[in-house]
């Protein structure tokens, strides 16, 4: 065979052994009989962010009632005053036992101190100045034992007009010559000074001037020390050395014999002075109160301070 035959053999025999050698792999050129690669793994979800959320951060409104029901002071009783129908029953949202009062007279609803703070639907009761009040029947719960501690708070919204000296929450008992000789009382005082007046009995006072003229809603608590003698009032977190009583005594007022009056808890009103045996209502606030509660202990200026934050702050 000469050079040109054998040239034209090589031409044909090259593509075939090009196309055998393809012939063992599979499609992805891995040879036939090996086995396949694994596959690849799929595509990880991408992780969540880390670091401060965006935005400007959230936060929880504080419920003023658990600040009074489940704070560290005991509570005695609690009048929300939100449900105020004439002849109706002024709720004792405090622990067991109750003591509700009942609305007399000259009473409606109004707008509460809590629509400053968290709570759009609260509601208070408002007082004529005439004739409307809470009466609670009397209880010894109610009257912590003579010379131990307790404490009394309450809101109050006063009217420009209100009386030269009204009672704002008290159960006490008025002698014959026109003294309290028993329990304590807090007064409101009207005129070009709004004043807050506490008194124990038989000779405890403490004066306290409210801030802004007393206009809007004012935060008043009364607070014993048995052991001091110590009576304090705050208004709107506020307590100037002018309002503490260093030696002040506290008697309870309580019965001393089955057959002695027994006088009731009050709000919004006190009692007729001199004593009367049927005690008539008198000294009738011109306003609204809102969040009585009475405690059985001391509130501290720190759980005033916050109570009074967490009722006004959105």
């Amino acid at each position: 065979m000469n050079l040109a035959e054998l040239a034209g053999v090589a031409a044909v025999l090259v593509p075939i052994v090009v196309l055998l050698s393809f012939a063992g792999c599979g499609f992805d050129g891995v040879a036939a009989g090996e086995p396949d690669a694994p596959p690849k793994p799929p595509d990880l979800p991408t992780p969540p962010p880390t670091g401060p959320p965006v935005g400007p951060p959230v936060t929880t409104p504080v419920n003023y009632h658990d600040l009074v029901l489940k704070g560290p002071t005991e509570v005695i009783a609690y009048w929300k005053l939100g449900d105020t129908v004439v002849g109706g029953a002024a709720a004792d949202s405090g622990p067991d036992p109750k003591n509700p009062g009942i609305y007399r007279a000259g009473v409606a609803l109004a707008n509460g101190v809590l629509r400053l703070g968290p709570d759009a639907t609260d509601q208070a009761t408002a007082f004529d100045g005439t004739t409307g009040f809470v009466n609670v029947p009397y209880d010894t719960v109610m009257n912590p034992v003579s010379n131990t501690n307790f404490s009394v708070e309450a809101w109050i919204k006063p009217e420009t007009l209100a009386p030269a000296r009204s009672v704002v929450v008290g159960s006490y008992r008025v002698s014959a010559a026109g003294t309290i000789d028993r329990g304590f009382v807090v007064e409101y005082l009207g005129g070009p000074t709004p004043t807050v007046r506490a008194r124990t009995a038989p000779d405890g006072l403490a004066e306290i001037t409210l801030p802004f003229g007393g206009s809007g809603w004012n935060h008043v608590v009364l607070t014993y020390d048995g052991a001091a003698k110590r009576l304090q009032l705050y208004a709107d977190g506020l307590s100037p050395a002018t309002a503490v009583d260093t030696a002040a005594s506290y008697t309870a007022n309580r019965q001393t014999s089955p057959t002695e009056i027994a006088t009731p808890l009050r709000i919004g009103a006190g009692h007729k002075e001199p004593f009367e045996p049927a005690t008539p209502a008198a000294l009738f606030f011109l306003g609204a109160i809102d969040q009585v509660a009475l405690y059985r202990g001391i509130l501290t200026q720190a759980i005033v301070q916050q109570h009074f934050t967490a009722a006004t702050t959105p």
